[in-house]
C-alpha cells in the first residue's frame, strides 16, 4: 500500500467511509514528523503494527498529534499483496 494514499480521520468524528472499497483500520498516533515536503505519520495499530501515512507538508497544523485516536482510510485498490 503506497503511504501517501492513506486519509487518516479523527476516531472522535466518528466518520466511516460509505463506499464498498475503502477499507478502515483503527490506530493510535505515534509520532509525526515534519521531513521537508512531506509529513510522515506513524500510527501504531492493535498487535502494535505499525502504519506510515505520508501527507504533503503544506506548512500548516497536521490536523494530528502523538496519542491521538485515528482511522486510517484507504481504497481496496491501493492495496497490493505480494
Amino acid at each position: 500500500m503506497r503511504p501517501e494514499n492513506i486519509d487518516l480521520t479523527d476516531c472522535t468524528m466518528r466518520r466511516m467511509s460509505e463506499e464498498r472499497e475503502h477499507n478502515v483500520l483503527a490506530g493510535v498516533v505515534l509520532d509525526v514528523a515534519a521531513l521537508r515536503a512531506d509529513l510522515h505519520v506513524v500510527v501504531e495499530l492493535p498487535g502494535r503494527n505499525r502504519l506510515l501515512a505520508i501527507r504533503k507538508n503544506l506548512g500548516r497544523t497536521p490536523g494530528v498529534m502523538a496519542g491521538q485516536a485515528v482511522q486510517a482510510v484507504f481504497s481496496a485498490s491501493d492495496v497490493l499483496v505480494f
